[in-house]
């Protein structure tokens, strides 16, 4: 339970931090070739895929080696890791903006990594009531990591609609950021170099 949650957590934490490891050592190469400013985005879902594999191939070996049989809404699973990665995409590059102008953000990254881990349900489960509660049912991608637990239960009926809600917003959310991100790139890494 827990481990398919620190799984889906380590995607949407490449999306956060991945385009940061790309894009700084690289920016001025990036600003003298004029590439594109989504080069960091692909980079950070190749970095992505590459360092979650060897979790995504642990979790079928421990569900055997624990006798347990997964249903065939497992096949389902790209889907969750996709708008994991989408919203990490949201918070990652807003603070690569930021971190352009103001390199003190880079140090607030654990700061936003422990809050984020303990305010979605990670390795935990939701609690049915109280502020904590309502702080992730209002979270987007809490859902998603419910739908994640669901697909491999395969229980995913009560969480095919919050999911579906949630991966709009999240979609919708990334393009305006990515959106953002392309036409304010250029300006925020000028007044650094």
């Amino acid at each position: 339970f827990s481990f398919s949650g620190v799984i889906l957590w380590q995607v949407f934490w490449g999306g956060v931090h991945g385009v940061h490891t790309i894009f700084h050592p690289m920016r001025k190469r990036i600003r003298v070739l004029q590439l594109d400013a989504t080069i960091p985005v692909f980079g950070a879902a190749f970095g992505t895929i590459l360092s979650t594999w060897v979790s995504f191939m642990i979790l079928p070996i421990m569900m055997w080696r624990l006798h347990y049989h997964p249903s065939i809404t497992v096949l389902l699973f790209p889907i969750p890791v996709l708008v994991a990665f989408l919203a990490g995409c949201c918070v990652g590059l807003p603070l690569l903006m930021l971190n352009s102008i103001y390199q003190d953000v880079r140090h607030s990254m654990g700061f936003i990594h422990q809050f984020l881990f303990w305010t979605l349900p990670v390795v935990h489960v939701a609690p049915a009531a109280g502020k904590l509660y309502y702080v992730m049912k209002l979270n987007p991608l809490s859902h998603c990591f419910d739908f994640w637990r669901g697909l491999f239960s395969g229980n995913i009926a009560e969480y095919v609609v919050p999911f579906s809600i949630s991966a709009g917003i999240i979609l919708v959310l990334f393009l305006i950021v990515l959106r953002f991100y392309r036409n304010f790139i250029w300006e925020a890494v000028n007044y650094v170099l």
